[in-house]
C-alpha cells in the first residue's frame, strides 16, 4: 500500500512539471436496494458490477438497510450479479452507465439453492428513480450517426432540452473560432462549464466555450446537466456539460474515417445567378478531415498483463484542413498615379471612386503657422490655393509617408475605371487533434486513469489581430497559432465495501499566439522620432493609419505580435460512503486559473488625416495628421483567479421509494487579480472635487496638480483612481463576497413501487466566478496604461506640433483618465436559483415519456 501511494506521488509530481492534465471523473454511480419478493430488507448480499468490456469488476455489500452504492464508475454497459445465504442468485445484464449519471438498479431476490441463478436483461433506458437533475444524455450513437456540418459537435449540445442556440450551420471545428452560444433554460451562454472526463476544459476570459476542441470520434459520449445538478459540481450557474473520452477494452478495435467537402460538391445559389448579369462565382470552400483511432489491452503475451484486465489504451488523431475564402473584398484606393516616388513631383490624379472629382488644394493652414513659414512660404505657395499644374513639389514629401504609400499597405488598383482593388484571400486552417488515455487497474479495489488532449491551430485571416480591430485592406494580414492542451490523471480507492476514495488532479491550459504577416514590418528606413523618451516606439510594424474623405478607409495594425496564455490546476479529493440509508459524498478541491495577456494598444502610435489639402492621402503624403495617439507600452499583464470548494450531499433513501437528495456547496469566489497591481478602477465615490486639477496656459494639466501619480516616467491625474494594492484598495479592486452558500435540495418518488413512473423535482443556487473579462478591461484605464492624444503634429515627428512649430515635453504630457472601464467596489457573485417539478413514465421498455417544468431567479449578474 505505502509504495503504491508512493508511486502514485511520483508519477503525479512529474505529469505537473511536464505540463501534463490531471484529473479525471465520470461521476457516475450505481445504487439500489436489495430485497426480498415479500419486500424485507436483505443485508449482506454480495454485489458484483462487472464490465465486460474490459472485465474489471467492482463489488460492495448491501447495508443493514438493503441500500448498497457502488460510486466512481466510467460510462459502459454493465453486468450485475447479487448473492445472498439462502437466495438464488440474481444476475442483471446490459445496466447501461451513462457519464455524470445515477442509475438506480432495484432487485428482488427469491429463496431458493445459492446454485440457481436468475438472469433478466436490462432495459437501454430507464426511469431516473434516483436523481432530480433534468438532464440532455447525448450518446454514442448519435455522435457517430448524426450528422454535424463541419464535425463540430456543438451542434449535438444544441439537441438538448431547453436549449436555444445561435450556433451557426457552419461552425469551424476549431475551440478558438468555434460558437458555443448555448443558452441553457435562458441562463446565458458564458455562464456554461465544459468539462471532459471531468476536469475543466473551459475558456474563461475568452467569451466561454471549450478550451479544447476534442475530436468527435474520440467522444465517448456526453451529458449536458442542465437544472439542479448535485453539489459535486459548480463554479458555474449555467449548464455543465461532461464529455467523457472513449476508452480501450479487451478486444482491439479501431477505425479510419474522412470528411470532405468541395466547392465542386456545391451548387450555386440561386441569388448568385438569378439576374441576367454576370454570375456570382460559389465562395471557394474546402475541408478535409481525416483520421483514425486504435484502441485495446495493453499487454505482453506470457509476460504481462496476460489475462487482458489491467491496462488498456485508446489513441485517437485526427487532422483538419480547411481552405476557405474571406469573400471579395472591394475598396477604395490610392490611383496608381498618386504613388509618389522620392525626389520626383507628383501629379495629381483625382481618385476615379470619387465621382464628383476632388479638387486639391494647397493645405488649408493658418499663414502664421510654421509649417507654412517653414514649407509653403519659401515655395510660393498659398494655402487654400491650387497646387501650380496640380503638381506637388517633391520637397514636400515627407520620407516615412513616401516609404508607407509604396509599401502596398494601400493595395493596388485592380479596376482603374473605379481605382477600386478587389481581393479574395485564402485563409488555411490548418489543426492536428491527439488523445490519449490510458486505464490501469492494480488489483480489485485500486485503479487509475490519465489522458492527455493535444489540439493545435494554425489559421490565416484576412486582417491584422485577427480581425479584431479596424481595417478595410487585405494587404496585412495575421496568423493565429493556438495549441491546447488538457490532461487528467484520477485515482480511485476501494477501502472497504461502503466507502470509495477518489484523488484527482486536472490541467488545462491553452495559448494565442498572433503573428503578423511579413509585410507589417516596416524597414530599416523607417525612423520616427518619438514623442517624448517616454513613448519610445519599440514595436516595429506600421502604424495604425486613417485615412478620411475621400477614402474613409482605416488600417490599424493593433497590437501585434499578441501573446496569450492561459493554465488551469484542480487538485480534487472526493469520499463516497454508504451508512445505513445514506449515500454519502464528501468532496474538496482548490481550482486555480492563470492567464497572462497583453495590454490591446497601439504602441506604434494612430495617425488620422484629415482634408488640409481636400485628400487624406495626399495630406498623408506631406507628414500632415490631424491627429496622433499613442499608448505607452503593451505589457502582459499576469491574472490570477483561485477558488477553494467544500460539498457534502447525502442521497437519503427515506423509504425505498422516497429518496431525498440533500446537498450543500461552498466556493470561495474572490475576485481575479493581478500579480503586480497593475490595475486601476474609477470610483465615482472616492473622486474629491477640492482636488480638480490646475492648468497651463495651453490647457494642459499643470504639474502642481493634487493628485498626480507616476508610473514609467509619465504622471498622471488620479483623482478618484483606486490603484489595486494601494490606499487600502483590495488587489482584486473590489470588496470580495465570500456570502457563496449553495443549498441544494431534491427529491424522487417511485409513485406506484413499480419503478415505472418517478415524480421528482429539486431546488438549489448557484454562484459563477467571473471569467474575468471585467478586470482585463480595467487594465486600459490609468495610470498604469497612460496613452496620449495630441493634434496637429507632423507625422515623422508627432511630438512637433505644425501650427506652433513647438514640441511636446514629458511635463506637459499629464493625463487625466479617460474611457476608464469602473466596477462597484461591492462587488456581488452572480447568482441563479434553479427550480423544477416533473414526472417521468416508462410507456415501454427503453421509451419514457417526460413532463418537466423548470424555471430560474438570477440575481447580480454582471
Amino acid at each position: 500500500m505505502r509504495q503504491m501511494i508512493r508511486r502514485f506521488l511520483l508519477l503525479s509530481i512529474f505529469l505537473i512539471g511536464t505540463g501534463m492534465a490531471l484529473y479525471a471523473q465520470a461521476n457516475s454511480q450505481l445504487t439500489g436496494i436489495v430485497t426480498d419478493q415479500s419486500g424485507a430488507l436483505v443485508s449482506d448480499a454480495k454485489i458484483t458490477l462487472t464490465d465486460p468490456d474490459t472485465g474489471v469488476t467492482k463489488t460492495t455489500v448491501s447495508g443493514p438497510t438493503g441500500l448498497y452504492t457502488i460510486p466512481g464508475l466510467n460510462p459502459s454497459n454493465y453486468n450485475l450479479k447479487i448473492t445472498a445465504k439462502g437466495f438464488e442468485a440474481y444476475a442483471q445484464n446490459g445496466i447501461v452507465i451513462n457519464v455524470s449519471s445515477t442509475v438506480r438498479t432495484d432487485v428482488k431476490l427469491t429463496v431458493g439453492a445459492e446454485n440457481q441463478t436468475v438472469t433478466v436483461t436490462a432495459d437501454a433506458l430507464a426511469v431516473q428513480t434516483d436523481s432530480n437533475v433534468v438532464s440532455s444524455l447525448v450518446s454514442a450513437e448519435q455522435i457517430t450517426e448524426i450528422a454535424t456540418e463541419n464535425r463540430n459537435f456543438a451542434a449535438l449540445a444544441a439537441m438538448g432540452l431547453g436549449v436555444t442556440s445561435t450556433v451557426p450551420d457552419s461552425n469551424t471545428p476549431t475551440s478558438v473560432a468555434a460558437s458555443f452560444t448555448l443558452s441553457v433554460n435562458g441562463l446565458r451562454w458564458r455562464h456554461n462549464i465544459w468539462l471532459i472526463d471531468g476536469g475543466e476544459s473551459d475558456d474563461r476570459g475568452g467569451g466561454g466555450g471549450m478550451a479544447s476542441m476534442p475530436s468527435q470520434d474520440a467522444i465517448a459520449e456526453f451529458n449536458m446537466l442542465t437544472s439542479n445538478y448535485p453539489p459535486d459540481y459548480g463554479i458555474s450557474s449555467g449548464a455543465t456539460i461532461s464529455l467523457s473520452l472513449k476508452s480501450g477494452g479487451q478486444k482491439y478495435h479501431g477505425g479510419l474515417w474522412e470528411f470532405n467537402r468541395n466547392t465542386d460538391y456545391n451548387a450555386n445559389s440561386y441569388f448568385n445567378k438569378h439576374t441576367s448579369e454576370k454570375v456570382t462565382p460559389r465562395v471557394p470552400t474546402h475541408y478535409n478531415i481525416f483520421g483514425g483511432n486504435f484502441g485495446g489491452p495493453l499487454f505482453i503475451p506470457k509476460v504481462y498483463n496476460t489475462n487482458k484486465q489491467k491496462t488498456f489504451f485508446f489513441w485517437n488523431e485526427e487532422w483538419r484542413k480547411i481552405s476557405n475564402s474571406n469573400g471579395t473584398n472591394v475598396t477604395a484606393t490610392i490611383p496608381t498615379a498618386d504613388i509618389p516616388k522620392s525626389g520626383t513631383d507628383l501629379v495629381y490624379k483625382s481618385p476615379a471612386f470619387n465621382t464628383t472629382g476632388t479638387t486639391l488644394v494647397v493645405p488649408n493652414v493658418s499663414t502664421t503657422s510654421a509649417y507654412y513659414i517653414n514649407k509653403l512660404q519659401p515655395l510660393g505657395l498659398t494655402p487654400g490655393a491650387a497646387f501650380p499644374s496640380n503638381t506637388i513639389p517633391h520637397s514636400l514629401f515627407d520620407a516615412n509617408a513616401v516609404t508607407y504609400l509604396n509599401a502596398g499597405v494601400l493595395p493596388p488598383v485592380t479596376d482603374s475605371t473605379t481605382d477600386k482593388n478587389t481581393t479574395a484571400l485564402s485563409l488555411p486552417i490548418k489543426v492536428r487533434n491527439d488523445v490519449v488515455r490510458i486505464d490501469h487497474n492494480f488489483n480489485s479495489k485500486w485503479a487509475i486513469l490519465g489522458h492527455y488532449l493535444h489540439d493545435s491551430v494554425d489559421q490565416g485571416y484576412a486582417q491584422p489581430e485577427l480581425g479584431w480591430l479596424s481595417a478595410n485592406y487585405n494587404t496585412l494580414t495575421s496568423d493565429l497559432k493556438n495549441p491546447a492542451n488538457s490532461a487528467a490523471i484520477k485515482l480511485t480507492g476501494t477501502i472497504n465495501p461502503n466507502l470509495l476514495v477518489e484523488a484527482s488532479i486536472n490541467y488545462d491550459g491553452n495559448t494565442i499566439d498572433i503573428t503578423p504577416s511579413s509585410n507589417t514590418y516596416y524597414p530599416s528606413t523607417w525612423s520616427v522620432s518619438p514623442v517624448v523618451s517616454a513613448y519610445k516606439i519599440s514595436r516595429k510594424i506600421w502604424p495604425s493609419v486613417e485615412l478620411g474623405a475621400p477614402y474613409g478607409t482605416k488600417e490599424h495594425t493593433g497590437t501585434e505580435p499578441f501573446h496569450n496564455a492561459a493554465q488551469d490546476y484542480e487538485p480534487k479529493v472526493d469520499v463516497s460512503y454508504t451508512y445505513g440509508k445514506h449515500a454519502l459524498k464528501f468532496g474538496f478541491s482548490y481550482n486555480r486559473y492563470t492567464k497572462n495577456q497583453m495590454l490591446f494598444g497601439e504602441s506604434q502610435g494612430t495617425y488620422a488625416f484629415g482634408t488640409l489639402s481636400n485628400d487624406s492621402v495626399v495630406d498623408f503624403l506631406l507628414g500632415l495628421p490631424s491627429s496622433y495617439s499613442q499608448m505607452q507600452s503593451s505589457p502582459i499583464l499576469h491574472y490570477v483567479n483561485q477558488t477553494p470548494s467544500v460539498y457534502a450531499m447525502d442521497n437519503w433513501h427515506i423509504t425505498p421509494r422516497l429518496t431525498l437528495q440533500l446537498g450543500l456547496r461552498y466556493d470561495a469566489l474572490p475576485h481575479a487579480w493581478e500579480r503586480s497591481n497593475l490595475v486601476s478602477n474609477f470610483n465615482p465615490a472616492h473622486y474629491q472635487t477640492s482636488d480638480t486639477p490646475t492648468f497651463t496656459a495651453s490647457g494642459a494639466i499643470s504639474s502642481v496638480s493634487p493628485d498626480l501619480y507616476t508610473y514609467n516616467g509619465i504622471q498622471s491625474y488620479a483623482n478618484g483612481m483606486d490603484l489595486a494594492g494601494q490606499w487600502g484598495t483590495p488587489r482584486g479592486l473590489v470588496t470580495n463576497d465570500y456570502k457563496t452558500i449553495q443549498p441544494r435540495i431534491g427529491f424522487s418518488e417511485d409513485l406506484f413501487g413499480n419503478g415505472r413512473t418517478v415524480l421528482r423535482g429539486g431546488i438549489g443556487s448557484f454562484f459563477e466566478r467571473m471569467q474575468g473579462n471585467d478586470i482585463y478591461n480595467t487594465a486600459a484605464s490609468g495610470p498604469f496604461s497612460p496613452s496620449l492624444s495630441l493634434s496637429n503634429t507632423y507625422f515623422s515627428a508627432p511630438g512637433t506640433n505644425y501650427q506652433t512649430g513647438a514640441s511636446v515635453t514629458a511635463s506637459q504630457l499629464i493625463f487625466a483618465a479617460s474611457g476608464v472601464s469602473s466596477m462597484a467596489s461591492t462587488y456581488k457573485a452572480p447568482a441563479v436559483a434553479q427550480y423544477s417539478i416533473g414526472v417521468q413514465h416508462e410507456l415501454a421498455p427503453a421509451v419514457i415519456w417526460v413532463i418537466q417544468y423548470v424555471g430560474n431567479v438570477a440575481w447580480h449578474q454582471n
